[in-house]
């Protein structure tokens, strides 16, 4: 999930090439074909990253997100990586700090940014023209976060927890209600091809109202499929098939009914190469 080209294939799969004939294989025996996106952030060594860190009046300067220390030097706020510590990395270059949601090597795209958002469309399209039938989206509810940066509250409940992730409410470092907007564009695309699909993983404690926000508008017509379940908490998962109810989401449950997250998902001009290239996409 570090991507450092969205427009290839990782070499230990092969090439474009072969991915080319994979896809037309499979179509050949009636089988649909889908690709992971992972648009809420990318490698540290991609160059888009590269050249973002380099110096803060760039063309992809705010390409990622950075925030400035606060007085004593300590991240911008408390937010947490869900894979523990802060969901902050200092970078001397720059003198300021980037988001990660998860791991340091994983930094925040800036998916409110336009031109941040034009990209990845221009990637989806570049999959969608090669043939593909659809695409998970990895993470979606972790793709724009509160602009103000404001500090999550904690949970008090008492309950015991295993991870700093967890002590917090996590209303503002995710779930933001522009990723809508972004779903919108991102359905149009899917649209804009025949029978073509998208699936978003949506995970957390307010995934139900998640899924049923992210599908009102931008994908009534829906199926789902199982999405991240806590870890120790898989015996017992229990899909529950109400699509209308969750709006074209299905939640997932564990033995005590539980929702630990869920997935929604949407049903359903070539451009070569080279829109890829000119869209800064390589």
């Amino acid at each position: 999930y570090d991507v450092s080209d969205y427009c290839d294939v990782d070499p230990i799969f092969g090439t474009l090439a072969d991915f080319d004939a994979l896809v037309a294989r499979a179509h050949e025996l009636g089988i649909k074909v889908t690709i992971d996106q992972v648009y809420a952030h990318s490698s540290d060594l991609h160059p888009w990253f590269a050249q973002s860190r380099q110096d803060r009046d760039n063309d992809k300067a705010d390409w990622f997100v950075w925030a400035d220390p606060r007085a004593d030097g300590t991240p911008p706020n408390n937010w947490q990586s869900v894979f523990g510590g802060p969901a902050w990395t200092w970078d001397a270059r720059r003198g300021q700090y980037y988001m990660h949601n998860f791991l340091a090597s994983q930094p925040q795209l800036n998916v409110r940014n336009p031109a941040v958002q034009d990209a990845l469309i221009a990637a989806a399209r570049f999959w969608l023209d090669r043939g593909v039938d659809g695409f998970r989206l990895d993470a979606i509810n972790f793709a724009i976060h509160d602009p103000s940066l404001r500090d999550n509250p904690p949970i008090q409940d008492g309950k015991k927890r295993t991870r700093p992730f967890d002590f917090q409410d996590k209303i503002y470092n995710q779930s933001h209600p522009d990723i809508i907007g972004f779903l919108n564009r991102i359905r149009a695309l899917t649209d804009s091809y025949e029978g073509r699909f998208t699936v978003a993983e949506v995970g957390g404690p307010d995934a139900d109202r998640e899924m049923k926000a992210f599908t009102a508008v931008a994908m009534e017509k829906s199926t789902a499929e199982v999405g991240e379940v806590s870890k120790g908490e898989t015996p017992g998962i229990e899909l529950v098939p109400n699509l209308i109810k969750f709006g074209g989401g299905i939640p997932i449950k564990n033995a005590k009914g539980q929702i630990l997250g869920g997935i929604g998902v949407s049903g359903a001009s070539k451009e070569d190469d080279a829109a890829c290239a000119q869209a800064g996409l390589d």
